[in-house]
């Protein structure tokens, strides 16, 4: 809900401060940094083994300045997150941070909290530029990017060469037309594999896109 403890905003800057506008007032970098709420909740996705372990450091570390506070925190697999999180807005039981990629639909709710609104103006301008104007609806940055991956794809020198294909493809249409040659000279190829599965296939479409 929107009673977000700005000390933990920042250690946890990655996230979404998530909820309903009609509340509570918003805290701002002028507020007290008391914290305004005896127990904040965290909803964040499972991208390794040390996740937990991860986020259960930040909390002990925020917890030696803010003892009183109580963190709930859910670790969710990906193909776990997203129907748990449309359930928890569905029924109003709005975690207070939420690391979600689907956040502009939440923004436009009017469910978050804006950047500036939970971050002194040093910290929202310490993002990355391009990653920060990834995280703008309107011209207001909702989301606070915390982790960001380089996807890679992996070709065989040997099967390309063998094709009579002298370079790696670097457009789509390159790629196609290198799968084109590449069957042409060995019908029993798979060209491309496409990573599929609950996250996999629209992961894969959105770095196409």
């Amino acid at each position: 809900m929107k009673h977000l403890i700005k000390g933990f905003a920042i250690t946890a800057a990655a996230l979404l401060a998530v909820g309903c506008a009609s509340n509570a007032a918003s805290p701002s970098a002028s507020d007290s940094a008391e914290p305004l709420a005896d127990s904040i909740s965290i909803v964040v996705a499972q991208y390794s083994t040390g996740t937990q372990a991860h986020w259960e450091k930040i909390i002990a570390d925020f917890n030696q300045e803010y003892p009183d506070v109580k963190v709930d925190l859910q670790v969710l697999d990906w193909g776990t997150l997203t129907p748990t999180v449309n359930t928890l807005i569905q029924t109003e039981q709005y975690p207070d941070i939420l690391n979600f990629g689907n956040w502009a639909d939440y923004a436009d709710a009017g469910l978050l909290y804006s950047a500036d609104e939970v971050l002194p103006a040093d910290k929202v301008a310490d993002f990355l530029p391009t990653f920060a104007d990834n995280s703008k609806l309107d011209g207001k940055q909702y989301a606070l990017p915390y982790v960001a991956s380089i996807n890679v794809m992996y070709y065989n020198e040997d099967i390309l060469k063998a094709a009579d294909i002298t370079e790696p493809p670097t457009t789509f249409a390159e790629m196609l037309t290198a799968c084109e040659k590449v069957k042409a000279h060995d019908s029993s190829i798979y060209t491309y594999a496409l990573a599929l599965g609950a996250v996999g296939g629209t992961a894969e479409a959105t770095l196409w896109a």
